[in-house]
């Protein structure tokens, strides 16, 4: 799923599945962010167009309104190449990492993206509060599992975006999240609810579990 460049990605999935001329599947419909919401609706148009002209594609989606992975996906991808290595080496480097910060702020997601590009920036979509730690090795850090990163920066007296970073080399980039909003938010869930009504949508989990957390935000 994508958010900003959700509507160029399914076009060019059922591009691809109509003329290879197979079936095809476009995994995990969502957007990030409430700024995001209706371009899910733009996505099913093109997906409900497409097979009224006969091309066999599908889509799938998480049951909820939240999904998660590992908390580098938050940075662009120039920056986690080569690894988390790599990515601690760069955000140790505070040249490196005020172009980190940069990119965060102004990149404008593109589809396709070239070396320096991105396609979803996932803290200018979703918002710093809606970022939640779900699993942190480091015990500089666990006292904020559960928490969202706003919550986490407020609490260190740090900005966002420098606790994000630190968070990151302490945590040698192993630091799980939760990203709330792929669908609609703990308020309303009529993103969701549509993409379920798809007769073609079939359920994920699209989540990594690794026996760690704590039940409630705190």
């Amino acid at each position: 799923g994508l958010s900003e460049t959700l509507v160029h990605a399914m076009n060019e999935v059922i591009t691809i599945t109509r003329d290879a001329r197979v079936r095809g599947q476009f995994s995990h419909l969502c957007a990030l962010g409430e700024k995001n919401w209706p371009k899910i609706n733009l996505a099913i148009d093109s997906i409900e167009n497409a097979r009224r002209s006969g091309v066999d594609i599908g889509t799938d989606c998480q049951a909820y309104i939240a999904g998660n992975t590992t908390l580098t996906a938050v940075f662009p991808p120039w920056s986690i190449e080569g690894g988390n290595e790599k990515l601690i080496d760069r955000l140790s480097d505070l040249v490196v990492r005020k172009n980190i910060k940069n990119c965060i702020e102004n990149k404008i997601p593109e589809w396709p993206f070239e070396h320096d590009g991105w396609t979803d920036n996932m803290i200018n979509s979703l918002g710093w509060d809606n970022i939640w730690l779900l699993q942190v090795n480091s015990n500089l850090f666990k006292e904020y599992v559960g928490q969202s990163l706003l919550s986490m920066a407020q609490k260190r007296g740090q900005e966002p975006f420098d606790a994000l970073c630190d968070l990151m080399v302490a945590d040698q980039g192993h630091t799980m999240m939760l990203v709330v909003g792929s669908a609609g938010s703990l308020q309303d869930d009529a993103p969701l609810r549509t993409i379920l009504t798809l007769p073609y949508t079939a359920l994920e989990t699209d989540a990594i579990v690794t026996g760690q957390g704590v039940r409630n935000r705190g």
